[in-house]
């Protein structure tokens, strides 16, 4: 995004003929602003272990398990960056000039705020080709009793404009009584309901912020048994004492692959094939020359 925004006042680089966001970091919670003063902490208190918000044993290959500070401080600055900039295009009317956006977002989310997407983005985008697509938590009855809805007291208010100038799309249950999915669209005014062939499985109650982009048969992040005859981390499960281990309780329960990767790619690729020039294929998704 913050590319996409550079490249509108500098000829230099090529413009994006559209932006995919996944989970996008538009916002993260005002905290990490204070990280700032880590460095500060650190050199007072002499303890190395003030330059990280977290350190925990790394058997992830692709992903760090212990989190810096400084990368707290590095999110705030192009969050930051990426507000301003949409508010001077904004303030000077050249919204226009931002590409067709479109967005795969969970509306839980622990790594970035939700709500900032639509307000600080969506709600100010002037093209009518743009989506956002919200994977709904599973509404089935008998998870009632253990879903954390307070999400929706941020969530649900941004979305009740009706004037909305982008398509808002989300997939959530049938009913209460089912863990079918449908599909719901909201555009200029109208709604339109789609059901489809797609299910919760049995034991996700949710997507999450690493999970949307990663298909479900990935062979570190999956659910099925890998090459090595050793459990994927999207399918490990542990019993003990959480004090006994050196990973936190997040690595058995946070959902690392999307049961519903297939959907998104199909509209991924639907939508870039109507909304630009670029034809994508099953077996080349994206040009050499625009990937």
């Amino acid at each position: 995004m913050e590319y996409a925004l550079s490249a509108i006042d500098d000829s230099s680089l090529p413009a994006a003929d559209a932006v995919i966001l996944f989970s996008p970091m538009i916002g993260i919670n005002p905290m990490a602003r204070i990280t700032q003063l880590y460095h500060t902490v650190a050199l007072v208190s002499r303890n190395q272990k003030a330059q990280w918000s977290s350190i925990n044993a790394e058997i992830d290959p692709f992903k760090y398990s212990s989190w810096p500070m400084n990368a707290n401080v590095q999110a705030w600055a192009v969050t930051q960056a990426v507000e301003q900039k949409l508010a001077a295009l904004r303030k000077s009317g050249r919204m226009r000039e931002l590409p067709p956006v479109l967005a795969m977002q969970s509306v839980v989310d622990s790594s970035v705020v939700v709500p900032k997407l639509i307000t600080v983005l969506f709600d100010h985008l002037d093209s009518k080709s743009s989506e956002l697509v919200l994977f709904d938590v599973n509404r089935v009855d008998w998870l009632s009793n253990l879903l954390n809805l307070s999400f929706e007291q941020s969530v649900v208010p941004k979305l009740e404009r009706t004037d909305r100038p982008y398509r808002l799309t989300i997939l959530g249950n049938v009913d209460s009584d089912s863990r079918q999915l449908i599909l719901k669209s909201y555009s200029q005014g109208k709604v339109t309901e789609q059901e489809t062939d797609l299910y919760w499985p049995n034991n996700v109650v949710s997507l999450s912020h690493i999970a949307v982009p990663i298909p479900p048969d990935d062979p570190i992040y999956g659910t099925q048994q890998n090459e090595s005859n050793r459990p994927s981390l999207g399918s490990l499960s542990v019993r003990a004492e959480p004090s006994a281990l050196l990973i936190s309780d997040s690595m058995f329960v946070r959902c690392r692959n999307n049961p519903f990767y297939h959907f998104m790619e199909d509209r991924v690729v639907d939508w870039l094939s109507n909304n630009t020039t670029v034809s994508p294929d099953e077996n080349n998704p994206l040009p050499q020359e625009q990937s």
